[in-house]
């Protein structure tokens, strides 16, 4: 996977911000998530990058080492990926 890539969320996912956490309706799996995990999946719509969302939750959160989001956010949205979470549109 890419940074060029563009995540979006499954249909079937539904966040709580109230707990940091999002269920996948059809399969009944919660995922317990940090902040930056659960602005990530905010953001996944389908329009946006991995990088642009890197890009976006380092300037709020004033991280300065861009690089370590965008793996980070790699590595997020493939195990999301691989458990039909989201989908990867390139």
């Amino acid at each position: 996977m890419q940074a060029s890539v563009r995540p979006r969320k499954d249909a079937d996912l539904v966040l709580r911000p109230d707990d940091l956490v999002c269920f996948h309706k059809s399969s009944g799996v919660i995922v317990h998530l940090n902040r930056v995990g659960y602005i990530a999946l905010l953001l996944a719509d389908g329009t946006l990058t991995i990088k642009a969302i890197a890009e976006f939750i380092a300037s709020k959160m004033e991280i300065p080492d861009l690089s370590s989001v965008i793996s980070d956010l790699l590595e997020f949205f493939a195990m999301l990926n691989e458990s039909g979470f989201v989908g990867i549109e390139k």
